[in-house]
This record gives structure tokens, C-alpha cells and sequence, in this order.
């Protein structure tokens, strides 16, 4: 009895055990698998989360600064790794944004630099490109793009993005602007309106006409010590002198009085030459220039003269 129920206990055969094992291998490499995509897309999702937040406060540090400068100081229509801009607080002039090793700097007038961006994310591209849309403020393009800085290729992920972005407040200066000598102001067809000075207005000096000129140009001669426009041809605008109270003519020509081409050195058209001091006349020379007689008229009228001396 005891030996026929011994007989019939069985135990696992080895299909069975074979079987087990395969399905408990199938079972657990799909949980490796699961598990591996499931930490590859942690990896990914951090990464995509700590570049898409360093990338929008990079471009929102940019933007706030740009909108608060008074002036844009890069070259227009050239793209440039470095944004210069001019600010109306002094501490803060100039703010100079611009690419330095993987990540973007900021340094504000005096201060030391610091860094937008931080070492978990690397800043692979940046420019900026001034645009001029007169007589609109100027509007500066932003291109720049991030990755995570990361040595595994499953969370590497990268951000690239376009922005322009322009500048609010007038151009405003709290210190000398100095040209180096070859800027303008304005350009032709698009010109400055007004101009509005509380000091000197210097203008440029030059010792003979320029070549060319248009209408409206000015400048100091000082080889005449005269100002000259040009209206069809360069021109004295004032051709008198001073001698302390004295003024004299430059012009080598004749003057006229209600006549533009005076025929002697003094010619009067349309009116008379009124002299309102009594005693007062005209001084004329004799021909041999020794004596000198001064032309009036007495109280009833008539012409009168005196010998006077010369006044040369």
C-alpha cells in the first residue's frame, strides 16, 4: 500500500522546467525592456524640460533688456555674436550680451560677468542681427540654440528658436556720443526731423568747398572765416566781416540795395538814401586824392559843402 502510493508522486519534468524558464526569461526581459524605455524617457523629458526653461528665461532676460536700451550699438543688417546695448542707467551702461564657451553672458557697465544660462544645459549657436525700420524703433532678431549637456545620446535634446525683439524707449544718452569720424546722422530720404540743442552747435570746418553739396548743406570756411551753403553752388551766407564794431563786405563784387546786379560798388533801386543826422552828408575825394569835401545842405535846402579831412 504504502509502496503503490510512493509509486504514483510525480514530480516537474524537464519539459516542464523548460518551459518555465522560457517564460519567466520572455517575462523578465520585457520588464527590462519596459523599464529601459520608461528611464530613457525620464532622461528625456528632464532634459527637455531644463533646456525649454533655461531657453525661454535666456530669451526673456534678452527681450527685457533690449526694450529698456536707449540704443542698439551693433552694425544693422550684419549678424553679429555680440549684442551691445546702451542703457539709461548708468550702472548698467553698456549691457553686452554674447557667447562665451557653452554658455551666454551678460556683463552690465562696471560689473563682473555673469551667466544667463547654466552648465546643465549647452548654448550651441548665438546671434543677433539689427534690423533699422525708420521711422520705427530699431527691432533686433534673436537666433539661438540650446542642448542638454549630457553624455547619453538617449537624453540629448536640443531647442533652437527666432525671435525679434524691439526696443521701446527713445534713444537716450547719459554721456558724450562720439563717432569715429565717419558715421552720419539721418541719410538721404530719410532724414532727422528736428533738432532741439541747449548748447553750441559746431559745425564742420573745412578750408575749401566740398565737391559736391545739395541744398541745405552748411558748412565753416576758414580760409574766409565765412559760413558757405549751397543753393546750385557753394555760397558765403553772410558775406560780411567784423572788425571789432566795424563790418565790412567779403564779396569782391558790388552791393545792391533793391537790385541783384549793382552796376557800382553801392547801387540803390526803389528808394533813396536817407541821411538823419543833421551835419551829416556824403564825403567825396578830389581826383588827386589831397583833398576830401563833405556834401550837405544848409537849412533852406541847398546843397552845401565844406573842405574836411580825408578820413583815410
Amino acid at each position: 500500500m504504502v509502496n503503490r502510493f510512493l509509486h504514483k508522486k510525480k514530480g516537474f519534468t524537464l519539459i516542464e522546467i523548460i518551459l518555465y524558464v522560457a517564460v519567466f526569461a520572455i517575462v523578465a526581459a520585457l520588464m527590462v525592456v519596459i523599464l529601459t524605455t520608461a528611464l530613457q524617457v525620464g532622461s528625456r523629458e528632464s532634459s527637455s524640460a531644463e533646456v525649454s526653461a533655461q531657453l525661454h528665461f535666456a530669451t526673456q532676460t534678452i527681450q527685457r533688456l533690449v526694450r529698456a536700451s536707449s540704443n542698439i550699438d551693433i552694425q544693422a543688417g550684419v549678424p553679429a555674436s555680440t549684442l551691445r546695448l546702451r542703457m539709461p542707467d548708468p550702472n548698467q551702461d553698456p549691457t553686452v550680451i554674447s557667447l562665451g564657451g557653452s554658455a551666454i553672458l551678460m556683463k552690465q557697465g562696471t560689473s563682473p560677468t555673469s551667466s544667463i544660462t547654466t552648465s546643465r544645459v549647452v548654448v550651441d549657436s548665438l546671434s543677433f542681427e539689427k534690423i533699422t525700420q525708420y521711422p520705427g524703433h530699431d527691432v533686433v532678431t534673436v537666433d539661438v540654440a540650446i542642448s542638454s549637456n549630457t553624455q547619453n545620446p538617449q537624453g540629448k535634446f536640443q531647442r533652437t528658436i527666432s525671435s525679434a525683439i524691439g526696443r521701446v524707449s527713445a534713444a537716450t544718452f547719459d554721456s558724450a556720443l562720439l563717432p569715429g569720424g565717419t558715421q552720419d546722422i539721418g541719410q538721404a530720404g530719410t532724414p532727422w526731423q528736428n533738432a532741439f540743442l541747449s548748447g553750441v552747435l559746431n559745425l564742420g570746418a573745412l578750408a575749401v568747398d566740398p565737391p559736391t553739396g545739395q541744398a541745405g548743406a552748411l558748412y565753416f570756411n576758414t580760409a574766409s572765416s565765412t559760413f558757405r551753403g549751397y543753393r546750385s553752388a557753394w555760397q558765403d551766407l553772410a558775406p560780411w566781416a567784423y572788425n571789432g564794431t566795424n563790418a565790412y563786405t567779403t564779396n569782391a563784387g558790388n552791393v545792391g540795395v533793391g537790385i541783384a546786379t549793382p552796376q557800382d560798388k553801392l547801387e540803390v533801386k526803389g528808394g533813396n538814401v536817407y541821411v538823419t543826422t543833421s551835419g551829416k552828408g556824403i564825403i567825396l575825394k578830389s581826383p588827386n586824392g589831397s583833398v576830401c569835401a563833405l556834401l550837405t545842405i544848409n537849412n533852406s535846402g541847398a546843397l552845401a559843402t565844406s573842405t574836411v579831412a580825408c578820413p583815410d
